[in-house]
């Protein structure tokens, strides 16, 4: 429950409370503000934004070291009510990496006690080698209800991992798999979602639907929808911007078939998908992108490490170029060809390999838990 002292509580669904904590484990425990998006007597619809700028009448809502803001017209609905809400980050990430000075004329109504609550120390950017290392597990069509099972013994196993962990499911398992990880360090993922919010669209799922569910992440253009589905870059980068719109965070897929590698192609191949997939407005706070070698996926075999770091070096300075290197180099780059416990420490060490996709070895939590445990040594590795 969030409260403010002298006030009536502010309290949240657990599906909502459990998210922002994820927010703030992810991307900092400052500048997210919950506004109104629309009202009325039907009842009030929220947003939770990055925000770079406290205004004077924000208030600020605490939990297990959390901060949020609360926008003055927010604060007229939300005291002493029960509220679930969109939860992801809309608009712009939060670009700053120092607290924001306070305006004077905040600060002669606030003693700077209160002005620290709302703007702590801000977290060190999520940059260069303190890129935090992501574990997505990509359970593709496999999965019923009693494998949930593995998650809880994840869960169980590693209940605070110094990497961050995703599973992405079927659409089938995604509610059952959100409440499995509530209050848990592991994240939940779609697999893949609609250009559209709604419509004559039998048998596809929506970006607000996976949200809806309980999602929070989803992954975007993997070969095999490409293959299969005839997804285009087009499709792909409409399906990005769809996701953020419904404030999912996106792993777009990007790599080369084997005819590709073979015909010297890799670095063409790879350019392209990037320059015509990932759309504008790409942040490090709602994108990661993913270099799965087609070849390598579910064969067994493995680029050497040269190859791989090659292609994540190209990719580290495609983002670059095209956004910066400020938001650039906090993108994190995932490795997703047949990562393994047997490989996942050598591969994980690699420059710019800021986690894995990982396909097979999802599906166990102790293969998955080994994964995670050579996440968290790289990531020691490197401070």
């Amino acid at each position: 429950m969030f409260s403010i002292p002298g006030q009536a509580p502010v309290t949240l669904t657990p599906a909502a409370a459990a998210q922002i904590a994820r927010l703030m484990a992810r991307d900092g425990r400052h500048g997210l503000k919950i506004g109104v998006k629309k009202g009325g007597c039907a009842g009030m619809e929220y947003t939770m934004d990055y925000v770079d700028a406290a205004d004077p009448h924000d208030e600020v809502i605490e939990q297990d070291g959390a901060r949020v803001l609360i926008a003055p017209m927010a604060q007229m609905f939300l005291f002493g009510t029960e509220i679930d809400y969109a939860t992801g980050c809309w608009n712009r990430a939060f670009a700053s990496t120092t607290p924001m000075s306070p305006n004077p004329a905040v600060a002669a109504n606030r003693s700077s006690s209160a002005m620290s609550r709302i703007w702590p120390r801000a977290a060190e950017p999520s940059e260069g080698p303190m890129r935090r290392k992501l574990i997505a597990g990509n359970w593709k069509m496999h999965g019923l209800g009693a494998d949930l099972a593995e998650v809880r013994a994840l869960i169980a196993a590693h209940p605070a991992p110094a990497c961050e962990v995703a599973i992405c499911a079927p659409a089938t398992l995604i509610h059952r798999l959100a409440q499995a990880c509530a209050d848990s360090a592991v994240a939940v993922g779609g697999q893949t979602c609609h250009i559209a919010v709604a419509g004559a669209h039998t048998g596809d799922i929506s970006a607000a639907m996976l949200a809806d569910a309980g999602a929070q992440w989803v992954i975007v253009g993997h070969s095999e929808r490409r293959a299969d589905h005839g997804e285009t870059d087009a499709i792909v980068a409409t399906q990005c911007r769809a996701a953020w719109d419904a404030g999912l965070f996106a792993i777009l897929c990007v790599g080369e078939t084997e005819a590709e590698r073979d015909a010297g192609r890799t670095l063409d191949v790879v350019g392209r998908q990037l320059a015509n997939s990932v759309p504008d407005g790409a942040t490090p706070h709602r994108l990661a992108i993913a270099y799965e070698p087609v070849w390598a996926i579910g064969t067994g075999r493995t680029p050497t490490a040269d190859q791989i770091a090659e292609v994540h070096r190209f990719i580290r300075a495609e983002i670059n170029a095209r956004i910066g290197a400020a938001g650039g180099q906090g993108i994190r780059i995932l490795y997703g060809g047949s990562m393994k416990p047997a490989n996942a420490a050598d591969i994980l060490a690699i420059a710019d390999v800021d986690g894995g996709l990982i396909g097979g070895a999802s599906l166990k939590a102790d293969d998955l838990g080994a994964i995670v445990v050579a996440a968290e040594a790289a990531a020691q590795a490197r401070i």
